[in-house]
Parts: C-alpha cells; sequence; structure tokens
C-alpha cells in the first residue's frame, strides 16, 4: 500500500509539473493592465484535464479526467456551471482487476470572490452525479461538491483556471477529490458604459452588474 502511494504521488508530481511551469510563465508575461473578464449576462465555455482521486473504498485507482464546462453569468458576482467529464481507470479489487469507464457530472453555483487584478477566486457549491458502469464496480449516485478556485485573465475574455473540488457521495458515504486546471472562454455580456451621474444608484448597481445595462 505504501509503494502504491508513493508511485500515485509520483504520478501527479510528473504529469502537473509541466502545467505549473505554464501557468507562472503565463502570470509573468501577462500584460498587468489586463483586469478580469467576467461580467453579466456573459456565457462561459471552460476545457480542463482534471485529476481524480476516488475515495479508497471505491478500489478504484486514480486518474485524469478531461472535462468541459459552461456556466452563465447572472452578474458579476454570481454563475451557475454546469461540468461534464468523462474518465478511463482501472479496479484494485484483487478478484476483479480490469478497465472501468465512468463520467462526472455537476451543477453549481459560482460565488466570485473580490477580484485582484487579472486574478478571480471564487467558491462553488452544488450537486453531482457520478456512475461507473463496468461491474463489479458499478457506482450510480448523486453526491454534492464544494470547490475553491481562481482564474487568471491574460486577455480580456481568455483565462487560465484552477480548481479544487471536493465530491461526496451521499448515496455511498464515500467522498472524492478533483484537481481540475484548463482555459476559460468568455462570451458575450454587458457593455461597459460611462457611471450613472446618481452616486448611490452607481454604488448600488455596480456592485451586482458593473458598468452596464444589458447583453452587448
Amino acid at each position: 500500500m505504501r509503494h502504491r502511494c508513493v508511485e500515485l504521488k509520483e504520478e501527479f508530481k510528473v504529469k502537473y509539473r509541466k502545467l505549473l511551469i505554464s501557468i507562472v510563465l503565463l502570470t509573468t508575461l501577462s500584460n498587468q493592465s489586463i483586469y478580469a473578464g467576467n461580467r453579466p449576462f456573459a456565457t462561459t465555455l471552460t476545457a480542463a484535464e482534471g485529476y481524480y482521486m476516488f475515495d479508497s473504498k471505491w478500489h478504484l485507482q486514480d486518474k485524469g479526467m478531461p472535462n468541459i464546462a459552461l456556466a452563465f453569468d447572472f452578474t458579476r458576482k454570481w454563475a451557475m456551471e454546469a461540468t461534464a467529464g468523462t474518465f478511463m481507470t482501472r479496479s484494485e479489487d484483487y478478484h476483479h482487476n480490469r478497465n472501468v469507464r465512468g463520467n462526472l457530472y455537476t451543477l453549481d453555483a459560482l460565488y466570485r470572490i473580490t477580484s485582484y487584478l487579472q486574478y478571480e477566486p471564487y467558491i462553488a457549491f452544488g450537486v453531482g452525479y457520478l456512475n461507473v458502469d463496468s461491474a463489479p464496480n458499478a457506482i450510480n449516485g448523486a453526491g454534492i461538491n464544494a470547490a475553491l478556485g481562481s482564474q487568471y485573465f491574460f486577455s480580456k475574455s481568455i483565462a487560465l483556471r484552477l480548481e479544487f473540488k471536493d465530491i461526496y457521495s451521499t448515496n455511498h458515504a464515500r467522498n472524492d477529490f478533483l484537481i481540475n486546471l484548463g482555459m476559460s472562454f468568455v462570451f458575450g455580456g454587458c457593455t461597459d458604459l460611462s457611471a450613472p451621474t446618481n452616486a448611490e444608484a452607481s454604488y448600488n448597481y455596480k456592485r451586482f452588474f458593473g458598468n452596464c445595462v444589458g447583453p452587448s
């Protein structure tokens, strides 16, 4: 068991070392005058590669999980996002050592914390559904999830995204973990305008919608 843990740690280090180097390069070379591009009524498409860590009780190997997410921004702070991911892993059960395939679906509410320059951190919470379709490791069950992440915008509508998500299966009382790294593309959204003349109205409105009046 100890040997297996060491192997997993080494696999994780090798797989994500280049990705972390890319993050450092992008954040170093980006223009510091560019600010986060999330905006009301915008749609965001994110393509990502995740590393899914199963609860040990599943008897499944931790593996990569490509996934795609689609979000809609209601305000500058709040958004809803649907995510779908797929994975191919292997059973670690002694009697049934075989390849298994599965899918993960989540629906989350996103709340964006105060942004700083290009960085826009957020928290997320929602529901999910995990299924593994190969016996004897058949898994079908709903769950709840929570996440902490951030986007780094190196243009007004393109961002690098890193997320850590905790996934709890309510049907089986087991806890999984997902590390996700991908690219976000923001489409549409509000048109920026000059601030309203009424200071109080300007403050209250911009807290939620920014300097905009509707979809562009």
